[in-house]
């Protein structure tokens, strides 16, 4: 929704909101972060809410996740960023594979 309203802006004070009622991020919200900010142009804060997930260690990022930052990537003609990424999640793919 913020992201059709072109606010994302808001999102740091919802976060925020969320941990002072004690609701955690979880996978989806990640995944959803990242899809809204990719989606706004702002590739950067998206990557930014993937180094703050990996820090936080609750969770690891999985395809959907992974997909929206290749995706913002491809159309900021980002292709060492999307290399680089590639590269990371090559160890995360292989595990999803073996557990199938």
């Amino acid at each position: 929704m913020l992201v059709r309203c072109g606010s994302m802006d808001r999102v740091p004070a919802l976060l925020e909101e969320m941990k002072a009622t004690h609701v955690e991020p979880d996978i989806i919200t990640y995944s959803t972060l990242v899809k809204g900010y990719c989606l706004s142009g702002d590739v950067d804060r998206g990557f930014q809410v993937l180094q703050e997930m990996k820090k936080d260690g609750t969770y690891g990022a999985d395809e959907i996740l992974y997909n929206s930052l290749l995706d913002g990537c491809a159309k900021q003609h980002r292709v060492e960023q999307a290399i680089q990424l590639l590269d990371e999640m090559r160890p995360t793919v292989l595990v999803l594979q073996t557990t199938l």
